[in-house]
């Protein structure tokens, strides 16, 4: 009696009556396939559970995250600024984890280190200067993350709207003009979207920049990102 195997070859046993040969060369075929697909399946837990310091993320031990400097919370290149809070987590240091409010002077009151200047500085500078710091006298290689939980940074929203007024900016993603116009609750009927004006301060000077919204409702420009500080003002229409 031939046992069909799935690729194809076919296994008879020499004691079937009738039978005059046995096909070990599909069934090594089959058993060599096998452990060769075991083999790859278990090839990727044993690497990742190996001790490899210094090498690229992918290689490096599940005991060992790659946390330092991580941005979470807050826009890639996000400014921290006096106000906003701060969360500050070292890995397998309870003691060192923290929420620190940025004080008026741009600095942070941080476990063993004391005042710490941040103001001005991304996440991701925060993070890589405690993980100095608390390396130099503290800690062996310590993993920090840093986040904003909350912050000072808002736009003002003025003239042809619903409810002008301040606005907090969102930390997770880039806010643009339209966007901004339906937090203050879109327009009036006297708007004129067509006209809007934009003041930001660059490099100490005061630009002013004129958005038309109609034609950006309308796809026909590109979106217009706003930025902490903006003043927008939306006109009242001539006609």
């Amino acid at each position: 009696m031939d046992v069909p195997f799935r690729n194809g070859w076919t296994f008879v046993p020499k004691w079937v009556p009738g039978s005059r040969q046995i096909h070990f060369t599909g069934l090594i075929h089959l058993i060599v396939g096998s452990l060769t697909l075991l083999g790859a399946a278990l090839g990727p837990m044993e690497v990742l559970g190996k001790e490899t310091k210094g090498k690229s993320p992918l290689h490096l031990s599940s005991r060992e995250p790659v946390v330092a400097g991580k941005q979470t919370g807050s826009l890639p290149g996000y400014a921290v600024r006096p106000g906003d809070l701060l969360r500050i987590h070292v890995f397998q240091e309870d003691d060192l984890d923290t929420e620190a409010r940025v004080s008026e002077d741009g600095t942070i009151h941080f476990p063993l280190l004391g005042r710490v200047l941040v103001a001005g500085k991304t996440t991701h500078q925060v993070a890589a200067i405690l993980k100095e710091l608390l390396g130099k006298d503290y800690l062996v290689n310590p993993q920090v993350v840093v986040s904003v939980l909350e912050s000072e940074q808002k736009i003002t929203i003025l003239g042809q709207v619903q409810k002008p007024g301040a606005y907090a900016l969102p930390l997770e993603r880039p806010l643009n003009l339209l966007e901004a116009i339906a937090m203050a609750g879109g327009y009036t009927r006297l708007a004129d979207p067509g006209r809007i004006t934009v003041k930001r301060k660059e490099g100490g000077k005061e630009k002013v920049y004129r958005v038309n919204a109609k034609a950006m409702a309308h796809r026909e420009v590109e979106p217009f990102t706003v930025l902490p500080d903006d003043i927008i003002t939306v006109p009242e229409s001539l006609f």
